[in-house]
C-alpha cells in the first residue's frame, strides 16, 4: 500500500494548526496595544479563548464578562493569567475584527411596519405583573379569546354596589383550585371611566376609614383624568372584557400577605383576568388592578398606576387581523415595557429607583432575560427588573435614531412577545444588542445625565477589580443573561496573556475596551465604631489609600435593599466629622440596628480635579462586631 498520499495530508494538518491562530483563517493577527473606547470582542471556542493584552501600570482595560445562556443556568469561567517575556508575534486565538458601536442590520431580513402615531394601532378609546398567567385552567370556548380593546364603549349604567373578586392568596402553584380566596367588595368611588372596590373587610361599622376613602377618591380621579388617557395614546387601549366601559380596581389588605402571608406587593395585574375562555377562578373575566389599601399619595401613587395601567395596556394588543387575544410577553419584557411606561410621569422615581440601585450593586446576578419571574423563584428580584428597564430604555433610544417615536406600539406591532420584537424594531441581533448595552454601561458615565436616580446615587456597574500582578486566577460566577464587570490592572507593564476556560454548552461573550478617560482604583474600607452600649457609634468610610491629586469625597451613601422597603442615606461629604487622624475617612450616622440582618452596601460619590462628580467607591456594611477589613473600592 502507497504511503505517498501521507506527505501532503501531513502538510496540510501542519498548515490547519498553524491558521488554527489566525484570526479568519487567511492572514495572521499581531497583537496591537488596544485603541481608547474602541470596544473589542473575544471569540471562545468549545468554551475555551486565549488573548494577549498589552497593559500599562495602573491603567485599567475593561473586560466585560456576559453569559447568555438561560437566567435558570448560573455558569462558572476561569480565567487565569500570565505575563510574557516580549511581545507576542501572533494572537494564541484571534479577536474577531473590531466592534462597531452602531448596530448591524438583522441578518434574517425581518422587518415591520412601524407605527408612527398610535393612534393608528386603536388608540381609541408595579407596581409589578406578579401572576403569570400561564395556567392549566379550564377553557370555556375558544371563540371567546376575542379582546376588542378597540370596542370598548361608555358605560350608561352606574357601577353596581357591590362585587366579588378572586385572589390567589397562597403558595400553591396558580393552577391549584384550592389557592383562591373569593373577595368580597363594595364599590368606594367612581369616574365615567373607572370604578374603585374595596375589600369589605376594611369596612367599619361607620363605613369605610377616611384615609381609605381618600385613597380610592384620588385613585379614580387619576386614572380617569390622566392615566388612561396617557396609557391608550403611548401604550394602546386596553380590552373590557366585562363590557361596562370602565377600567375597575380593588384594594385589598391580601396584597400584603400574599403567597401565604410570605410576600408584600403594591400592586398588579393579572392578564388571565382580561380572558373570557378561562373559567373562574383562574380569571375574573374582568379589565382589573389590584392595589394596596396602604399607598402613598401624590406623584408616588401616579408612577404605580402608570405602570399597572400599562400591564393592563400590554395584556389587551391583539391580532389586528383576527382580533384573537396574542401570547403573554415574556415577564422581562412586560415589566420592562412597564417601567418605560411608568417614567411618562417624569418626577417620581419610588417605585424604580432602587431596583436600578440593586442591579448597579451587583449586575452579574441580575439576569436580563426572563421568561417567568414567578416560576423561576425571581418573582421579587429587584435587579432584574433594573436590568430590564435600563436595557429597554437604551433599546428605545436605538430605535429612535432610526426614527422609531413610538416604541411600545411597534413592538407591540410586531406580534411577538419575546426578545424577537426587539430585534425587529432594532433592526439588529439580540446578542448584539446585549453586547452594545453593556459597552454602553461601562463607557458612560450615568451621573451625568442624571446625578440621582430618585433616591440613589447614580453610580453605573460595580466593578470587579483584577489586579494581574497579585492574583493571576480568576472565577466569574455569572447568571444567565447576566455581566461580570471587571477592570484589569497591573502594578508591572507588559504583555499578558489570558486564559478563558468555561463549559462548551455555555454561551460566553466576551468584550474588552480601554477607556480614553480611566478612573483610579479607589478602595473604600467600611467599619463599624466601638461603643459602651450593644449598639454601634457609626460607621467610618474611609480610603485605603490617599486619594489621587485634586479629587475628595464629596458624598457617602448607604443602600439597603429589603423588603418591603428599600431605604437609602444620603450624607454630604462637608457635613460629616473626620474620623480621627485617618486621610480621606469620615464617620456617618448610621446604627447597627438600621441594617440589622440585612446586606447594606455603602456607596461613595468623590468630586475630582475637574470638579466633576464620580460615584466610584463602593464597600459592603460588615455585621456589628465584624472586624474584618472590606477593601471594595470601585470594585468588589
Amino acid at each position: 500500500m502507497s504511503v505517498r498520499w501521507l506527505f501532503p495530508v501531513a502538510m496540510l494538518g501542519l498548515f490547519l494548526m498553524a491558521t488554527a491562530n489566525w484570526s479568519d483563517g487567511r492572514s495572521p493577527v499581531v497583537p496591537e496595544p488596544l485603541v481608547a473606547d474602541q470596544p473589542y470582542s473575544v471569540a471562545l471556542r468549545a468554551g475555551r479563548a486565549t488573548v494577549d493584552l498589552y497593559l500599562e501600570a495602573d491603567v485599567p482595560v475593561r473586560l466585560l464578562v456576559s453569559n447568555l445562556g438561560p437566567a435558570a443556568r448560573k455558569s462558572i469561567l476561569r480565567a487565569r493569567s500570565e505575563p510574557l517575556a516580549e511581545q507576542p508575534q501572533y494572537q494564541p486565538i484571534a479577536w474577531r475584527k473590531k466592534l462597531h458601536t452602531a448596530s448591524r442590520p438583522l441578518r434574517t431580513g425581518a422587518s415591520i411596519t412601524v407605527v408612527a402615531d398610535a393612534a393608528s394601532v386603536g388608540a381609541d378609546a408595579g407596581s409589578i405583573r406578579h401572576v403569570p398567567t400561564v395556567i392549566d385552567a379550564p377553557v370555556l370556548s375558544p371563540e371567546k379569546t376575542v379582546l376588542n380593546p378597540s370596542e370598548r364603549r361608555k358605560s350608561n349604567s352606574p357601577p353596581p354596589p357591590t362585587r366579588d373578586f378572586w385572589l390567589h392568596v397562597t403558595d400553591t402553584p396558580l393552577e391549584n383550585l384550592n389557592g383562591y380566596q373569593l373577595v368580597k367588595s363594595r364599590l368606594a368611588s367612581s369616574q365615567e371611566t373607572v370604578e374603585v372596590y374595596a375589600d369589605a373587610s376594611l369596612d367599619s361599622p361607620s363605613g369605610l376609614p377616611e384615609h381609605i376613602q381618600e385613597l380610592a377618591n384620588e385613585i379614580a380621579e387619576r386614572l380617569a383624568r390622566d392615566v388612561l388617557p396617557r396609557i391608550v395614546q403611548q401604550v394602546g387601549p386596553i380590552a373590557d372584557p366585562d363590557q361596562n366601559g370602565r377600567l375597575t380596581v380593588l384594594l385589598s389588605p391580601w396584597l400584603g400577605r400574599l403567597r401565604g402571608g410570605t410576600t408584600q406587593v403594591r400592586g398588579f395585574v393579572r392578564s388571565s383576568d382580561l380572558r373570557t375562555d378561562i373559567a373562574a377562578p383562574f380569571s375574573n373575566h374582568a379589565d382589573l388592578l389590584y392595589l394596596s389599601p396602604h399607598l402613598p399619595a401624590g406623584d408616588a401613587l401616579q408612577s404605580l398606576l402608570l405602570h399597572e395601567v400599562a400591564h393592563a395596556a400590554l395584556a389587551s394588543r391583539k391580532d389586528p387581523s383576527s382580533h384573537l387575544a396574542l401570547p403573554d410577553w415574556e415577564d422581562w419584557l412586560n415589566e420592562g415595557m412597564a417601567h418605560l411606561a411608568e417614567r411618562l410621569g417624569r418626577t417620581d422615581w419610588s417605585n424604580l429607583d432602587y431596583r436600578v440601585a440593586r442591579f448597579w450593586q451587583h449586575p452579574e446576578s441580575a439576569p436580563l432575560v426572563v421568561r417567568d419571574y414567578y416560576r423561576t423563584g425571581r418573582w421579587r428580584d429587584h435587579g432584574c427588573r433594573g436590568a430590564t428597564f435600563l436595557f429597554l430604555e437604551w433599546c428605545q433610544q436605538q430605535a429612535r435614531n432610526r426614527g422609531v417615536t413610538h416604541f411600545i406600539p411597534a413592538l407591540m406591532a410586531t406580534g411577538k412577545p419575546n426578545q424577537e420584537a426587539l430585534e425587529m424594531v432594532c433592526q439588529s441581533p439580540f446578542a448584539d444588542l446585549y453586547r452594545e448595552w453593556t459597552i454602553s454601561l461601562a463607557s458612560s458615565n450615568p451621573q451625568l445625565q442624571r446625578p440621582k436616580t430618585g433616591r440613589f446615587l447614580s453610580s453605573g456597574p460595580r466593578f470587579h477589580q483584577w489586579n494581574l500582578s497579585q492574583d493571576p486566577a480568576q472565577e466569574f460566577d455569572v447568571s444567565g443573561s447576566a455581566t461580570q464587570f471587571v477592570e484589569l490592572r497591573t502594578i508591572q507593564a507588559g504583555w499578558y496573556r489570558l486564559t478563558f476556560l468555561g463549559d462548551a454548552i455555555d454561551e460566553w461573550q466576551l468584550t474588552v475596551m480601554r477607556p480614553a478617560q480611566p478612573l483610579p482604583a479607589i478602595a473604600i474600607d467600611a467599619n463599624w465604631l466601638r461603643a459602651e452600649t450593644s449598639n454601634s457609634s457609626g460607621l467610618m468610610v474611609s480610603t485605603v489609600e490617599p486619594l489621587p491629586a485634586g479629587w475628595k469625597l464629596d458624598e457617602v451613601s448607604c443602600e439597603l435593599i429589603r423588603e418591603p422597603h428599600p431605604r437609602v442615606w444620603n450624607w454630604p461629604a462637608a457635613g460629616l466629622a473626620a474620623a480621627g487622624d485617618v486621610s480621606d475617612s469620615i464617620t456617618v450616622p448610621l446604627s447597627s440596628e438600621d441594617v440589622a440582618g440585612s446586606a447594606a452596601v455603602i456607596k461613595v460619590r468623590f468630586q475630582n480635579a475637574a470638579h466633576q462628580k464620580i460615584t466610584w467607591g463602593w464597600a459592603d456594611v460588615p455585621p456589628y462586631r465584624a472586624v474584618e477589613k472590606l477593601a471594595n473600592g470601585g470594585s468588589s
